[in-house]
Order: C-alpha cells, then sequence, then structure tokens
C-alpha cells in the first residue's frame, strides 16, 4: 500500500521555519544570565506561532481543543512563576487493596 503525502501550505512551512529559528534563537539567548529575558520571550513566541499554526491547519476540533488547553496550561505555569513549568503533572495516586 502506497501512502500519498499531503502536501502543506506556503504559509504553514513559512510559520513553523520561523518558530524553528525563534527556538534556535531562544537557545542561543538563555545561554548568558543578560539575554535570557529576551530568549525566554523569544521561545514562547516561537512556541505561540507553532501552535497556532497546528491549530489553524487542524481540522480535528477535538485536536485544537486539547492543543489549546495544553497552552493554556503552559501559561498558567509560567504566570505562577512555576521552577517546574515543564514538569510532569502529580499523578493521583490508586490505594491497593
Amino acid at each position: 500500500m502506497a501512502e500519498t503525502a499531503h502536501a502543506q501550505p506556503a504559509w504553514v512551512l513559512l510559520a513553523y521555519l520561523i518558530a524553528g529559528v525563534c527556538f534556535i534563537l531562544a537557545l542561543r539567548g538563555l545561554s548568558s544570565p543578560e539575554t535570557s529575558r529576551r530568549g525566554n520571550f523569544t521561545g514562547m513566541l516561537g512556541m505561540a506561532i507553532a501552535v497556532v499554526t497546528t491549530a489553524r491547519k487542524s481540522t480535528e476540533w477535538m485536536e485544537i481543543c486539547s492543543i489549546l488547553q495544553a497552552f493554556a496550561d503552559l501559561l498558567d505555569r509560567c504566570r505562577k512563576g512555576s521552577p517546574a513549568v515543564f514538569a510532569r503533572p502529580p499523578q493521583p495516586h490508586t490505594h491497593e487493596q
């Protein structure tokens, strides 16, 4: 069985390219305490571009909702100043009997 590749629109490719450049610049900015705020902002900008692009090109409503919910959770953690922004949320304990 041969699968056909779906061509992406030019705007999607360009948006992902810009997001990738933002991520690379973020890593460069995070390498120094003097430029860390700018690097952090550049990384957040790249992530926002990638999330919005993915949401706009997606036709699955549940996929869009889960992406936006994950992004909202990440922003909430950043706003609260959590040191472990990318840490996994605590898992519920199961009591075995």
